[in-house]
């Protein structure tokens, strides 16, 4: 009896020892936290990148408004040709580039990429990556088919003179390039890609950062105004046709309510991710005053991470807080408020038209992501470097010699694994501790520790050693995406309360009722053209819905053209065959299997 309950205190505490991932055991390497000014000097090592270079020159500001002309005619330059063109600066300091560009056909829905040297040099890697963001906005009113659905609405860029600041993709900073010119003479060379560039009055307009924020004193300030509500969906411009609007049937607050027939209600979602993408909005002020800016909004994407976005009231940024406005992750429907610090911010607006938008930016993680993204390129190096000596499939039991062979790649190792401390000591300072966020960066920089102390083990973790590159690439993928889906924006004046994000019980179990007795009498899988024609073709696809909202405005624009309706309708795989044989099958079959008719 006592061997048996010997035999049980022991496996009791191996058991205990080992659900406490041998902490008695094996000490875990402790992670420093690092500061955020600690953290930041890696993101200024590299060679010649865009944030070294307003390292160096940031702080040059011209205190006043300067305009260098460089040409005002209408030009255009052929893809693949090189122009050149002179021009004189008074003042040293920042300047942004800025042009005048029109909606063409040549380009499509892509930015049109161009590289840019300054006296026949590239200021900084990310010169060679350069673009003027479109403005693509609604090209008619909003349509019904015959079953009451709403036909997303066509897009087309604007097809007047506009104008755009100069962009870089290859930058993790979001809002525009700046450049650093010294008083006197300079040339400018612009070099298109894929597609020719036309524009006209390019320039360099002196770069004026966003001041601090001020609290006005509004305890007396009387206000009679009501709020100004903005329907999202309802955008002016948008900066990619990909951003589009969404049909929300989960909530009965989300206006306009859905629960039948498609309607477009809200705006963004998971096509509103890229770094630098934008949507603007124009809406009416009738009594001039103090405002607070409210959104309804909904960031469920990306597993816990927060989305970030930039405010521009009339194409400028208010004051240097609205460069970073945070929506939390959250699965639910959210009020985001406008905030300067921890108090929500006041926008002073002039009776009038105004407009907003909405950019796209990575905010408080820019850093983090460019640092991350420099040193997954490190790891991609060394890891190729290591399989020009040992192939990708190694043998286990060779010899490679590889401190002899590539002792550079242990240096290598080294530098980045004081990298991965250093990232994972930053999400430990903002964090508040280990966990999941500094496991990757953990893990790894344990890795390297080990090929460093035994360098025979790189053939046999080898395929452990990429899986973990790749999920460097992974977190990075995730963070570079910030979704939002809004509801509504809205301008809450003083003394006001903004609209209810929420309804009463009632209400939403009405709406659930409703949505499940249209789930009976609604065909979702039928789609139509918006008008009749006395000839029509019936197309079964077999695909996802959003695929078939595609093929479906492509139909639409295909029967406006040519006077011929399309039916459409998504049906389950295999049942074409069935339909065929029994003589019910469609006039035309597309995305069906290979095996099908």
């Amino acid at each position: 009896m006592k061997k048996k309950l010997l035999i049980i205190v022991t496996f009791a505490v191996v058991a205990v020892l080992l659900s406490l991932g041998y902490s008695f055991i094996v000490k875990p390497p402790k992670i420093t936290p690092v500061s955020t000014s600690e953290f930041l000097g890696l993101v200024s090592e590299g060679f010649n990148t865009y944030k070294q270079y307003l390292n160096q020159y940031g702080d040059n500001i011209i205190p006043q408004e300067i305009t260098v002309d460089v040409f005002s005619d209408e030009i255009t330059i052929p893809a693949g040709e090189k122009k050149e063109f002179g021009f004189t600066v008074e003042y040293d300091g920042l300047y942004v580039l800025s042009c005048e560009q029109k909606g063409e056909d040549e380009g499509g829905y892509k930015d049109i990429e161009f590289s840019m040297q300054i006296d026949g040099e590239f200021p900084f890697d990310e010169s060679r990556y350069l673009y003027f963001p479109k403005k693509w906005l609604v090209s008619k009113t909003r349509e019904n088919d015959f079953m009451g659905n709403q036909l997303r609405p066509v897009l087309k860029e604007l097809d007047e003179w506009y104008e755009s600041e100069a962009r870089s993709r290859a930058s993790y900073v979001s809002d525009s390039i700046r450049f650093y010119l010294k008083a006197g003479a300079h040339t400018i060379s612009l070099n298109p890609a894929d597609y020719g560039l036309k524009l006209r009055n390019l320039v360099f307009i002196s770069y004026e950062p966003p001041k601090p924020y001020t609290e006005p004193d509004v305890a007396d300030y009387k206000m009679s105004a009501k709020p100004i509500t903005i329907q999202a969906e309802n955008a002016l411009y948008r900066s990619s046709p990909s951003i589009l609007e969404q049909i929300d049937r989960t909530s009965a607050a989300t206006t306009p309510v859905c629960s039948g027939s498609d309607i477009y209600n809200t705006m963004g979602g998971s096509t509103w991710s890229e770094r630098s993408s934008s949507v603007t909005w124009e809406f009416n002020v009738e009594q001039p005053g103090y405002y607070q800016l409210h959104m309804r909004a909904l960031q469920d994407y990306g597993g816990g991470i927060s989305s970030y976005r930039r405010i521009y009231i009339d194409d400028k940024i208010p004051f240097e807080e609205a460069q970073i406005i945070t929506v939390p992750y959250s699965i639910k429907w959210q009020r985001v408020i406008a905030m300067a610090g921890d108090k929500p911010a006041w926008f002073y607006l002039d009776k009038g038209r105004h407009t907003i938008t909405l950019e796209c930016t990575l905010g408080e993680i820019e850093d983090l992501v460019e640092v991350t993204s420099n040193l997954l390129k490190d790891l991609n190096r060394v890891y190729r470097r290591i399989i020009m000596v040992i192939t990708t499939n190694p043998d286990p039991y060779r010899d490679y010699d590889l401190t002899e062979r590539i002792p550079e790649v242990f240096e290598e190792m080294t530098r980045i694994r004081k990298v991965l401390d250093t990232i994972a000591g930053y999400l430990i300072y903002k964090g508040g501790g280990s966990g999941s966020q500094t496991v990757l960066f953990e893990r790894l920089g344990d890795q390297l520790k080990e090929f460093l102390k035994k360098p025979e083990k790189i053939q046999t973790e080898l395929s452990y050693f990429q899986s973990n590159i790749s999920a460097v690439g992974a977190w990075i993928s995730e963070r570079d995406s910030i979704p939002l889906e809004l509801d509504w924006l809205e301008f809450v004046p003083v003394g006001a309360s903004g609209s209810d994000i929420k309804v009463s019980a009632f209400t939403q179990i009405k709406h659930t009722v409703e949505r499940v007795i249209n789930s009976y009498t609604h065909d979702y899988n039928i789609f139509s053209t918006s008008k009749p024609f006395y000839n029509s073709v019936d197309v079964w696809v077999n695909t996802g819905r959003d695929q078939l909202q595609v093929i479906n405005q492509l139909c639409n624009e295909f029967a406006a053209e040519h006077q011929i309706g399309v039916n459409l309708k998504l049906v389950e795989p295999g049942t074409v065959m069935m339909a065929v044989v029994a003589g019910t099958g469609p006039d035309v079959n597309i995305m069906g299997t290979v095996v099908e008719p």
